[in-house]
Parts: C-alpha cells; structure tokens; sequence
C-alpha cells in the first residue's frame, strides 16, 4: 500500500494510505501537528462530521461520514468546514465538530467507504455532476491553529463518539486545508448526489 502525503507551511503534515477491496474503498490518514517552539499551538481538526443533531441535542456525528465532490481533475473525499456556495443562502453555516492535536501529537482515523461513492457536500452545490468511474482522488482535511486564548472559544458538544469541541461561528478564511493526490490502482465508481 502507498502512502502518500503533504505538509503545510505551518509544519502539519497529512499522511494517507488508500485499499480498494471489492465494494469498498479504506482510507487511512494521519495528521500529526508538528508545531514547535513559539509556533507551538494545538490544531483542532474539522473531523467530527454529523449529519444531525438528535433532541438531547447529540450531534449524530458518523466517523466513516465524508463529503464527495466533484473538481475539475478528481474526485474529493473530505473531513473539512465545507464552504457555502455563493448561490445558497443559510441560517448558519454547518461547522464540524472537532477533535484537538496537541503540538507533537497525531491524529489517526481510518474510513471505511462503500463503492461507488454518493456525491455529498452539507449544502446544495453548483458543482458538475459525475457519474462514472475514476482513478484520480483526492482527499482534503480541515483544521485551525489555536492560539491558547482562542481555546477558550470552543464549545464542548455531546456527540455519538463523547463529548467534543465545536467552534461556532467559524470564519470560513481561518481554516487550513491539506490536500493529497491519490492515485487510485483501480477506478472507482462515483453517483452524483440525488
């Protein structure tokens, strides 16, 4: 298996290893926050998707919950604060929940997908459609650095995986997005969204 991998300019790296068996694609992905000295902060990660909040108000968060779109070049799995498009207008943006990486630590999640992937994003997009098979993937991750006085802003949530910080409202502009190519053995089937 192929690792493949990506480091941002504040020191964060994504490292992701992809398995295609039968009906299923396994993503594997590390992000470790490698900030240090004075730029040591502790990143929170938009992982925590949901696709509900229950009347406890329990966020029905789902770790094997991605969005699928579509790009010009590939197809995009992510964990990330999706963006409103221009065209859609909101009561408030959906925010992830988060999971917090001290500086030094690492986050490792593995995603079980079942193929062909559904196109999903958290709002309406304008995006092309796709239906068919592809062998470019890419997968993106969204996090911030938190400066400690920042920390204090987190709202901590109850969600099906124990309680977790959210950040809410959250400024589109402050999220760091990693990206790494993938590239696929074998295409993949992808159905747009219904």
């Amino acid at each position: 298996m192929t690792r493949y991998s990506a480091t941002a300019p504040d020191g964060c790296l994504l490292e992701v290893e992809a398995r295609q068996q039968h009906r299923q694609l396994t993503l594997s992905y590390s992000f470790t926050n490698a900030t240090t000295g004075d730029r040591a902060r502790s990143a929170y990660v938009f992982n925590r998707l949901y696709n509900e909040v229950d009347a406890k108000r329990v966020f029905q968060t789902d770790p094997h919950l991605v969005y699928v779109t579509w790009d010009a070049d590939s197809i995009v799995v992510s964990k990330k604060l999706f963006p409103v498009p221009s065209n859609v207008r909101v009561e408030a943006p959906v925010v992830p929940c988060t999971s917090r990486v001290a500086p030094g630590e690492r986050l490792d999640e593995t995603l079980i997908l079942p193929v062909p992937l559904l196109c999903f994003a958290p709002y309406p997009t304008p995006t092309v459609e796709y239906d068919g098979e592809t062998a470019a993937l890419a997968f993106e991750l969204g996090y911030f650095l938190a400066h400690p006085d920042g920390e204090k802003l987190a709202k901590i949530v109850e969600t099906r995986q124990g309680s977790a910080p959210m950040f809410v409202p959250f400024p589109q502009g402050s999220q760091s997005l990693l990206r790494v190519e993938i590239g696929l053995a074998e295409p993949v089937a992808v159905l747009a969204q219904d």
